[in-house]
Formats: C-alpha cells, structure tokens, sequence
C-alpha cells in the first residue's frame, strides 16, 4: 500500500500529532496514579510529544486511506483480524520505540529490555487505539456505501468518498480507467486520481449513465460520438467526444448493446 503526504495534509498532520501527544500525556499521568507515584506534568508532556507525534502520524496516514481499508476490512472476520492485528502491533512498537528515546529515557542501555518492558505498559492503548480503529473503519465502509447513490439535488455532481477534496460534474467525466490500485477519471482538462476498485466505480456511475466497456475502463453514454461494428455486426469500439478511442471487451459488448437500444429507443 502506498502512502503519500501531500501540502495540503500539514493540517490534518498537526491536529493528529498533537491530540496523540495529549492522550499519551495523560495516559502517563494515569499510570503514574494508579502505580501511586506521581509524574511531573513536564515529564509526561515531553514523553507525550515523542511518542505521541510519531503515532499521529501513523493515524492520519491510517485516515488517509480509509476507504481502501474499510472495503479490505468489510470482506470478512479474516480481513478485519488481520488489520487490527497490524494497527495494535504497528501502535505498540512505535509507542514503545519513542517511549525509550523520550527525555528521561536512557537509550544506550539494555535497548531491547527497555523497549519490551514498555511493550508491556503499552498495551493497553495498542489495543484501544485497534479496536477504535477497526470500528471507525467499518463506519466508514457503511457511510460509503449509503453515498453510491446520492440526493437527487447533487444528481449533476459526483464526490468520492476516497478522495474527499475532489467534486466533479457528471457531464465533465468522459472515462474511468483502471490504473493499478487507483482509478484514473477522465474529464476534458485533466485527469483526476481516485484510490477504488473499478468494479466499485462502476456500479456508482451506473445510475448516472455509465456503462463498463472493457475490464479496464467506464464510459460516459453522454459523451459517446459514434460506435464502430466489427464485421460480425458487434460493437468493436467506441469513440468519446474528447478523442478518446476504447475497445469493447467481448464480456461487456452484450450490455452495451441493449443500452445503446434502450438510448435510442
């Protein structure tokens, strides 16, 4: 999976960094009352800032590509263990890492000891910080399956869920194309990156007057030219208004067909 961190992310970046560092600041004031021996407010908020920073981090960039995560964790029991499993693991080794390097702490000796004895301490909040996650995530996945078809006000736009800045007319898109793990969409000026499954892209723009043509590419029936037959009477490929030419796949030349029909009809 990749990660990328963009300008416009400082923001997001900030907030993150610093509520991780109020809560593991607190945290550490907690476990100093309950071992009855007090921490100095100064020791727990330094310990907060190099613990806490790094974690934030972590959880923006887990926020980032929430759609992504959300759909592998709705695909059952297994996916969703395997993700909580990696965000308790990944939380408790970066946690304890920064624990022994924040002020007070003495690196130099024994690393490895110290680094599991804060393990210890930790776990507690790794496995908090999973179980919220892993429940946010499904809500995500919920919400975003409740936005495949929107309000009949916001019919002449679409948004993505996986990209949250991005709004786009419909009219404006001419193709979706799959690229790896994005989706490229296609407008007249630019192209547009969108982390989501084509198959899933589909099935949003098939209300608006999309139709898959090919196992790697959406078309938009309102930008369609023309359509060139194939000598055996089938749909071989379809010309876009903004130059675009796309070979039918022969899974999909079937359904194109009857919408052509039904468009003409």
């Amino acid at each position: 999976m990749r990660f990328a961190i963009v300008r416009n992310d400082a923001v997001g970046i900030a907030v993150a960094g610093i509520a991780a560092a109020l809560v593991y600041a607190a945290y550490c004031q907690l476990h100093g009352l309950l071992d009855s021996e007090a921490i100095p407010m100064g020791v727990s908020l330094g310990w907060g800032v190099s613990v806490g920073l790094p974690s934030g981090l972590f959880g923006w960039l887990i926020w980032r590509e929430r759609a992504l995560l959300a759909a592998f964790v709705d695909r059952g029991p297994m996916h969703r263990m395997s993700i909580s499993i990696g965000i308790f693991l990944t939380t408790l080794i970066i946690g304890s890492m920064f624990h022994v390097v924040a002020p007070g702490g003495d690196y130099r000796a024994d690393f490895a000891a110290q680094i599991l004895a804060r393990m210890f301490d930790l776990l507690p909040v790794a496995v908090a910080v999973a179980a919220l996650i892993t429940t946010l995530l499904l809500r995500v996945r919920a919400k975003g399956d409740d936005n495949v078809t929107e309000p009949v006000s916001d019919i002449r736009w679409m948004t993505f869920p996986e990209a949250p800045r991005l709004k786009l007319r419909v009219d404006d898109i001419c193709t979706i194309r799959s690229a790896a793990n994005y989706c490229e969409v296609h407008t007249a000026d630019r192209v547009h990156l969108v982390r989501a499954p084509l198959k899933l892209m589909a099935e949003r723009l098939a209300p608006r007057g999309f139709v898959r043509v090919h196992r790697t590419a959406v078309v938009n029936l309102a930008r369609l030219q023309s359509v060139t037959m194939a000598s055996s009477g089938r749909t071989s490929v379809v010309h876009l208004d903004n130059g675009d030419h796309i070979k039918i796949g022969a899974a999909f030349a079937d359904a194109l067909d009857d919408l052509l029909v039904q468009k003409k009809s």
